[in-house]
């Protein structure tokens, strides 16, 4: 086995490694306590990606199966994880947020352990201060349990690569494709196209060795899905072993970085209809484009100098590793504005590596400095966004003791007044209000997404619009599903009463109960299209 450069290089001292950990662990805190109120953010538990992953729980508590009874894209490590999670902490908001506290923190050991295999110096904690928010991984909604997972799996895989434990990375690699079987699965093919280009440079090539290569990546797999067939049924297991779910949502919403504009669009997050200089310098758009591009530069160079030494191993395979990832999430696993945020890790740990290991003297100075500034810059939008809550969020019993806007509290409480008294259903592209508020009922989904939604899912709402007396819709978040489903729209037609808010959109069979939230509320009477009235 080829040790890397880097392994065999001499370490700094251990005053070296706790300044640029405690440095590490700044940047984490500041970083964490600037997110605060949007990780406790009631939207997010009630109706967005927090709450759905929780909610899925009780999806199961019900004998519900994943991507048989409800639809479901991704793998089932994640899900049994926080099963077990919630059986010994119990399920709720500080359950969740401790999940992805501990997340963090195995998050933050792999930045450090990164820089200590290229030296603690001031270049490298540059270039993780300046990418500083793709370094932590979070976003408004919370990264659910399932890329938690895969992040952390991934991470440490390509670790192991660097130091040239290759068995140990294709294990890893096999644990992350279980939880979200989209890049794993390629980090997997070129894993196993190495580890057998290195057995044939064997003197002997002996199969035993190959195999024994192999085994433990097997052995972990072939446990995974029968573990995951007994918990949760075979059909659930083989369901959710490739990304076929995920493909159909893809291509319903309209993903993809090159995708025309629209409302899953990823063009929007790097090329806007109307782009300014200003975009590129202040949104993260710019230092992302910019360290893509010089990724790709160092991949191409680790390429040239893997084949020029006919050795795949250490610092070259680490970046080329790191950029073939990027490019194919790029061009095959992109989905919308805001999925960049799913694989910035490797963007990350591509370039720090290249900029670490393939560059020296004053070049590696100006890229280290260019990164900093430029990305300091890049997060100018970031840090304002996040700072807002602090000054117009506020926690109340209407929104489960967690954050909300003024606003949102109160377009909310009213609708908490009618499910008391009125039998009440919740749509949304999220799932999980029903956790703080078991009054309001919720579809038995997952999410209400196209490529998504099962048969019986949609036959289930359906009924319950036909049985509730108010329906309401939050408009905060994706709702392409509910409104161009036309058999739910031709029933929601015939209630006789529509009003829309800034968040929400409101259904009432009683025009008195209209005529009070109209006379109490900002919810004001919605204009309706002809072909959304009720039939005569």
């Amino acid at each position: 086995m080829v040790e890397s450069k880097s392994s065999t290089s001499k370490r700094p001292g251990w005053i070296g490694g706790l300044v640029f950990g405690l440095g590490l662990l700044a940047i984490y805190v500041l970083r964490v306590a600037l997110e605060w109120p949007m990780a406790l953010a009631f939207p997010n538990f009630a109706f967005r990606d927090t709450g759905s992953f929780a909610y899925l729980n009780h999806l199961l508590d019900m004998g519900l199966r994943p991507s048989v009874d409800f639809g479901f894209s991704y793998g089932l490590l994640g899900l049994l994880v926080q099963r077990i999670d919630f059986a010994v902490f119990g399920a709720g908001h500080w359950t969740t947020l401790g999940f992805t506290a501990a997340y963090l923190v195995v998050i933050a050991i792999f930045w450090w352990l990164l820089a200590r295999e290229f030296g603690f110096s001031w270049s490298n904690f540059a270039i993780l201060l300046g990418l500083f928010e793709m370094i932590v991984g979070l976003q408004f909604s919370g990264p659910s349990p399932a890329h938690e997972l895969q992040r952390v799996l991934l991470v440490y895989s390509l670790l192991c690569v660097l130091k040239a434990r290759l068995r140990l990375a294709l294990v890893l690699a096999v644990l992350a494709a279980l939880a979200i079987p989209s890049l794993p699965i390629i980090l997997i093919g070129l894993l196993s196209i190495t580890i057998a280009l290195e057995w044939w440079q064997t003197p002997q090539r002996r199969f035993r060795n190959l195999a024994a290569q192999f085994a433990p990546a097997f052995v972990v797999y072939f446990l995974g899905v029968l573990c995951f067939g007994l918990v949760f049924g075979w059909r659930s297991t083989l369901n959710s072993l490739l990304p076929t779910q995920g493909m159909a949502l893809y291509h319903a919403m309209n993903f993809g970085f090159f995708a025309k504009y629209g409302l899953g669009s990823g063009r929007t997050f790097w090329l806007p209809e109307h782009p300014t200089i200003a975009f590129y310098i202040l949104t993260k758009a710019g230092i992302w484009l910019f360290c893509s591009a010089l990724l790709v530069v160092f991949g191409v160079v680790s390429l040239i100098q893997m084949i020029r030494d006919r050795r795949a191993s250490g610092v070259p395979l680490f970046i080329f590793l790191c950029s073939a990832l990027h490019l194919f999430f790029i061009f095959f696993a992109f989905g919308g504005p805001f999925s960049s945020v799913y694989y910035e890790f490797i963007l990350v740990a591509g370039v720090l590596a290249g900029v670490s290991g393939l560059t020296k003297g004053k070049l590696r100075v100006v890229l280290s400095c260019v990164i900093l500034v430029f990305g300091l810059l890049s997060n100018r939008n970031e840090v304002r966004n996040r700072r807002s809550p602090w000054n117009t969020w506020h926690r109340s019993p209407e929104t489960a003791g967690l954050y909300a806007p003024d606003d949102f509290r109160q377009e909310w409480a009213p609708i908490l007044k009618l499910a008391n008294s009125h039998d009440l259903l919740m749509l949304s592209y999220g799932t999980g209000v029903s956790a703080d508020f078991p009054q309001v009922k919720t579809p038995r989904s997952w999410f209400l997404l196209p490529g998504i939604v099962l048969p019986a899912e949609d036959a289930y709402v359906l009924d319950q619009i036909k049985k509730s007396g108010v329906v309401v819709e939050y408009i905060g978040a994706p709702t392409l599903y509910i409104d161009t489903n036309t058999a739910w729209q031709a029933e929601l037609a015939k209630f006789p009463i529509r009003l829309k808010g800034a968040n929400f959109r409101i259904w009432l069979r009683n025009p008195a109960d209209g005529e009070a939230l109209v006379q109490t509320t900002d919810y004001r009477p919605e204009k309706v299209k002809p072909d959304q009235r009720a039939p005569e």
